[in-house]
């Protein structure tokens, strides 16, 4: 029988949110290192983009030009120092991955849609 390890007893992982991230700004802004900061600011701003594109997606309307930002905010990810920090910015980039994916993979089955709607009208019947 397999022995039970030392993560059996830890809580599932919840998702990385604002409110996560603002759990590790704790520490006082002296000992918070620039390159932390930076990457804090960046998570808060990745976690409000991928809030827009889902409300953007709710409303009906496109999200092209914030999948764009998304985009280029997940190619610019900045380093940090601080391993909580570090996971949450890695968490985040994951998300924000498998958002695009699922975002690209949808617009390619549109485009396919409406290019296979036109050849059906274009050949006679």
């Amino acid at each position: 029988m397999a022995q039970p390890d030392e993560t059996d007893s830890l809580p599932p992982a919840g998702g990385i949110t604002g409110t996560s991230l603002l759990g590790l700004q704790e520490e006082s802004d002296s000992d918070f290192p620039h390159e932390d900061k930076v990457a804090f600011i960046w998570g808060d701003d990745t976690l409000k983009t991928l809030r827009a594109i889902q409300l953007a997606l709710l409303e009906g309307r496109s999200a092209n030009n914030i999948l764009e930002t998304l985009e280029t905010m997940c190619r610019e990810s900045p380093p940090t120092l601080n391993p909580g920090l570090t996971a949450a910015v890695r968490a985040i980039r994951v998300r924000a991955a498998v958002e695009l994916a699922k975002l690209h993979k949808a617009e390619a089955r549109k485009t396919a849609s409406e290019h296979d709607r036109r050849s059906d009208e274009d050949e006679p019947a």
